[in-house]
């Protein structure tokens, strides 16, 4: 066992979207990069090996592309929309001399919310706020800042499971990730 059972986190990073087609609102969602923000929360099991909590936020701007549909934003237009996402996270790895290495699978939620122009920041018709199914893997590395202080860059891919309904997809809907963390052990 770890001499630090318990570690808490905050990340900061880039996080590109990708596009996404919405079968409920018969829209096109064109994201670009935007940055973000995640807590973690994990219980180490070894000293290289520990799994736990992610929860992060992102309030990207897209292009959004109504297909066949005439509402508030008719053509095509520039929009906000919240992204949450609740993440298990595991975390495999070890390292030597102070510097960490680790391989990081996740899984669990995302939700796209709260869409609205970037303009008027009136609210699109049509948006839910269903929760996607996400899975995804990672790769860190680090050093010990301290014994219970550790700061790392992360970047990987995520998988998020939304459904396109009738529409045709030519690619699924990966998520990248590059971010910077702080964790604290306790």
């Amino acid at each position: 066992m770890s001499s630090t059972p318990y570690w808490v986190g905050l990340t900061y990073g880039l996080f590109e979207l990708g596009t996404y087609t919405d079968g409920k609102s018969n829209t096109t969602w064109n994201f670009g990069y935007t940055t973000s923000i995640a807590a973690t929360l994990e219980r180490a099991l070894t000293a290289g090996t520990s799994v736990g909590l992610e929860a992060g936020f992102a309030s990207p701007r897209l292009n959004y592309n109504p297909v066949g549909v005439f509402g508030t934003c008719a053509v095509a237009c520039t929009a906000k929309a919240d992204v949450t996402q609740f993440l298990a996270t595991g975390r495999l790895g070890g390292g030597f001399f102070g510097f960490l290495s680790s391989l990081v699978v996740e899984a669990g939620v995302t939700q796209f919310a709260n869409f609205r122009d970037a303009t008027t920041n009136t609210r699109l018709t049509g948006m839910g706020g269903s929760w996607d199914p996400t899975f995804g893997t990672g790769y860190e590395l680090g050093v010990s800042l301290t014994p219970r202080t550790q700061a790392y860059f992360e970047t990987g891919l995520l998988f998020v499971m939304h459904d396109p309904g009738n529409t045709v997809t030519t690619a699924p809907p990966i998520n990248s990730i590059f971010k910077i963390g702080v964790r604290q052990g306790f």
